[in-house]
């Protein structure tokens, strides 16, 4: 993956899926992508401006195995910064999506590392209420920009929160796991 092109190659080389920049999408490709059902899942960022300041918010793609885009899921669409922007450089990254995963049934668990949040989304492309927001979830307790539809609790005893975590997936017991840093 590069921002200009999105490649796959079997073991022996043979191309077996080609996006490019410019020709089959035009933002930032970055971070991560995810094959699962036949659809390939591209994370993406893009520049949004919003009440006067310029922030960097993240969606991805649904491509299908000829590499045709079937769907696109911008952030913006279902969530608006709650705070000016603090980007020093032209514009700021305010969600920092780092992963994204597909369950079984297609759906998305789509990481914000910035907003220490996720979100699971209808990701199936053909399904009618794709890109629909199942849950959300917010790790830190001070800060509920993108907001939270459960209540946190510990079996290990500590703090009930996480902070800019990584790779959300689901464990073979239907536990939800991040890994983060704080």
């Amino acid at each position: 993956m590069m921002d200009d092109h999105v490649i796959e190659v079997d073991f022996t080389g043979q191309e077996l899926f080609h996006t490019e920049r410019n020709v089959d999408y035009f933002e930032n490709a970055h971070h991560d992508m995810y094959k699962k059902n036949g659809y390939t899942y591209i994370l993406y960022n893009e520049t949004v401006l919003y009440n006067g300041d310029n922030f960097i918010l993240d969606g991805f793609w649904v491509f299908d195995q000829s590499g045709v885009l079937l769907q696109d899921w911008r952030l913006f669409d279902h969530f608006q910064p709650a705070r000016p922007a603090l980007g020093m450089f032209g514009a700021e990254d305010y969600s920092h999506a780092n992963a994204l995963w597909a369950d079984d049934n297609g759906d998305i668990f789509f990481n914000m590392r910035h907003l220490s949040a996720l979100a699971k989304i209808k990701g199936d492309p053909l399904d009618p209420a794709f890109g629909e927001i199942i849950w959300r979830i917010s790790g830190d307790p001070t800060e509920l920009d993108f907001g939270m539809d459960f209540t946190m609790t510990s079996t290990a005893g500590g703090p009930v929160d996480f902070r800019q975590q990584h790779n959300p997936h689901l464990l073979p017991d239907g536990r939800l796991r991040c890994l983060t840093t704080g």
